[in-house]
């Protein structure tokens, strides 16, 4: 009932409010994304990620930092990842890929900003995503 104006008032906030916003504000950014990221329902989640793509948009590496520092990249892979692997009663195909999206824009920006949700192991050749090293 309140996510639409929250998010609206937030991405409002972030376009017009600039850099000064961002930095006495981020905090509550972080939560209000936090906590919404992945835990919504789809209508929903097309706001929040609205939200986020104006702040990964008008500030990238630090958008990306600040979702990083919140935790919402963890809800937000988790999700994906269930998506993929087919569980039952995971996000919308629409709502994934709103959410690679925001990823794609954030490793864009700041390529090593999934290091810890997305370990790589170095194989002697070359590295290797997860698994054992080769």
């Amino acid at each position: 009932e309140h996510l639409r104006p929250i998010m609206l008032l937030t991405e409002a906030h972030i376009l017009l409010g600039g850099a000064p916003f961002l930095n006495a504000h981020a905090p509550t950014v972080g939560h209000i994304l936090s906590t919404t990221v992945a835990r919504v329902r789809p209508r929903g989640a097309a706001l929040v990620a609205s939200t986020m793509e104006a702040l990964l948009r008008n500030y990238p590496a630090e958008g990306a930092a600040l979702l990083s520092s919140c935790g919402a990249w963890g809800p937000l892979l988790e999700s994906c990842a269930a998506s993929h692997a087919g569980v039952r009663r995971c996000e919308t195909d629409r709502v994934v890929g709103h959410h690679l999206t925001a990823v794609a824009r954030a490793c864009a920006a700041a390529p090593g900003i999934l290091d810890a949700h997305l370990p790589v192991a170095a194989g002697r050749d070359r590295p290797q995503f997860g698994g054992r090293p080769g």
